[in-house]
């Protein structure tokens, strides 16, 4: 599954994040899709900039407690590059009341960077209950 063949659920608009700064995009309900893709993209990054973008998972829509989902990411440190994040609803926390995901990209070093991420809802799926 790529992004393209899934919908777009929530983002990160184009945007500069400063050095040392975060964006995250939109909570979103995990039990509406089996898997999730992050698209992650890097426009001018200051030099020397890294930029790394992660699944994320919370407890609320508001974001709670909100730590990785699974340990993968993409880092960027060239301009105007992208790269992509997948994962699947199964390896949520859903024992400690983990059941929203997000994307979220932190900045580290140089003077800031140009970014932007939209996160995908593949094999979508409707649920009535709770993950």
């Amino acid at each position: 599954m790529t992004p393209m063949n899934a919908p777009v659920v929530a983002a990160i608009p184009p945007q500069t994040v400063a050095a040392a700064g975060s964006a995250t995009s939109g909570w979103v309900a995990a039990n509406t899709a089996e898997t999730w893709i992050a698209r992650c993209l890097g426009g001018a990054l200051g030099s020397p900039t890294s930029v790394t973008f992660t699944l994320q998972q919370a407890t609320d829509s508001s974001g709670t407690s909100a730590k990785a989902l699974g340990s993968q990411s993409v880092v960027l440190t060239t301009n105007s590059t992208y790269g992509d994040i997948q994962d699947v609803t199964e390896r949520l926390d859903v024992a400690n009341g983990f059941t929203y995901v997000a994307v979220k990209v932190a900045v580290v070093g140089g003077t800031g960077a140009l970014v932007a991420a939209s996160l995908h809802a593949a094999d979508q799926r409707y649920s009535g209950t709770s993950v």
